[in-house]
């Protein structure tokens, strides 16, 4: 009888194991994931007259592009609005949790609390107990909650500052509680201690390069945050980028998940480099692709083809030089087979890209149409003075809004295309890679 048991005890243990192993690769949440909070959501997209965009000093782009494919956040799952308080948040809260159920979306990033020391000017209390009624009204709606446990503002000088003390303490106690208690309650991301400068004492000032006017985050702020919360999302969430692996063209009877673009590998070297690059000699670009530039002056590029060492073939190009007072832009394109194309498809371009060096704005992938002159833009770079991270970044995932095309728009040209932005009146010396970039459909 003892063996007995002992067996029994010992394949309960190994049930036990495998339950766990199970639960813990259970997906919790779906790929889309929605915001809502105060402009520091809002800002992370804009559109409209046809354009989508995902804002280069947007937490969203950023999350999206760290989370390597893993997560997408839709534009329309921006619950964002500037000047929102946690009072006029909850007041919102219920219809953003049905645009979210009927969008299939489970999983929201909560962003706010800032606006109650300013013109809210709501008491602590109060603001604690709306953060956490709105926690607890997402959750009861089946819908996963990743708080960002705010952000440090003003810098001395800004339109944005906390004019007394006690607002400081304020704003720097909304933090403490958000990791100390509502930790306890739902996942908590702490980006304050990358942000704010210690040097600036009780002020709680972020370092300069982290926010554009002493409250929204910059490209390099929006990087830091992006990154901090698709290292927890990551946890939620199970699945790969939706990256092509393969030069076969789409066709509705044998490869419907094909690319509508030739040549998302990056391999062959017959494509055109334009005149106006001014590329040194040896310059070489992918087979099927071409270049666009404007505003050169005063810049060199060189394009060349690197193999690394998983065996993936990126195209590359260097720009360096001086830029001009206005900002250069350096565009690599590849066309949609329109005859693919049938009314109410869905399309959308994915890549990889990876980029460095002092100079860039911003690295943006669309989906671009004629005549409407309209984009699906991850990437989008709002604001030339602020510049792109100068460090090494990715292999970076990147995903376009989606776009569902109509025959009525009668578009003579669709393409895939990755957008270099270069600062105006900068020393510049900046590369960027890029491969298994393309167009397709998608189903979903």
């Amino acid at each position: 009888m003892t063996n007995q048991v002992v067996r029994l005890s010992s394949e309960l243990s190994k049930m036990g194991v495998v339950l766990a192993e199970n639960l813990a690769l259970a997906p919790a949440c779906n790929r889309f994931v929605s915001g809502f909070g105060d402009s520091r959501i809002h800002l992370s997209w804009s559109g409209s007259n046809g354009n989508d965009f995902q804002k280069g000093y947007g937490i969203m782009h950023w999350l999206g592009a760290y989370s390597l494919g893993i997560a997408m956040a839709p534009v329309g799952l921006n619950g964002g609005v500037a000047g929102d308080t946690t009072v006029q948040m909850l007041a919102r809260i219920k219809a953003h949790i049905a645009a979210m159920k009927a969008a299939g979306s489970n999983l929201v990033v909560l962003f706010g609390s800032t606006n109650d020391r300013t013109g809210g000017r709501i008491d602590l209390g109060t603001s604690k107990r709306n953060i956490r009624e709105m926690v607890r009204l997402f959750q009861l709606a089946g819908i996963t909650v990743i708080l960002i446990s705010e952000t440090p503002r003003g810098n001395g000088s800004s339109d944005f500052e906390l004019t007394t003390q006690a607002l400081k303490n304020d704003h720097y106690a909304m933090h403490v509680w958000m990791q100390e208690e509502m930790s306890k309650m739902c996942e908590v991301v702490n980006v304050w201690d990358d942000l704010v400068d210690p040097s600036s004492g009780t002020n709680y000032y972020p370092y300069p390069q982290m926010l554009r006017d002493g409250i929204h985050p910059s490209k390099v702020g929006a990087q830091v945050i992006g990154k901090r919360l698709a290292q927890v999302v990551a946890k939620y969430i199970r699945g790969l980028a939706d990256l092509l692996e393969s030069n076969t063209l789409f066709d509705a009877s044998t490869n419907p998940l094909g690319s509508l673009t030739a040549n998302p590998l990056m391999t062959g070297a017959t494509g055109t480099v334009s005149a106006n690059a001014n590329a040194t000699s040896g310059s070489v670009m992918a087979t099927g692709w071409t270049t666009s530039c404007n505003n050169m002056t005063g810049l060199q590029t060189t394009w060349s083809k690197e193999v690394d060492g998983e065996g993936v073939e990126w195209q590359k190009v260097r720009i360096f030089g001086a830029s001009g007072s206005t900002a250069p832009e350096i565009t690599c394109l590849s066309l949609v087979t329109l005859s693919s194309l049938s009314d109410q498809d869905k399309i959308k371009a994915t890549g990889l890209v990876k980029s460095k060096g002092v100079g860039l704005s911003a690295v943006g992938l669309a989906l671009y149409m004629e005549p409407s002159y309209t984009q699906k833009l991850d990437g989008e770079d709002s604001d030339s003075s602020l510049p792109w991270p100068s460090e090494e970044i990715g292999p970076l995932s990147r995903e376009t809004p989606v776009l569902t095309y109509l025959t009525s728009a009668n578009h003579s040209k669709v393409a895939a295309r990755l957008i270099v932005n270069i600062q105006p009146s900068k020393t510049v010396d900046c590369t960027v890679w890029f491969s298994r970039l393309g167009a397709v459909k998608v189903l979903y």
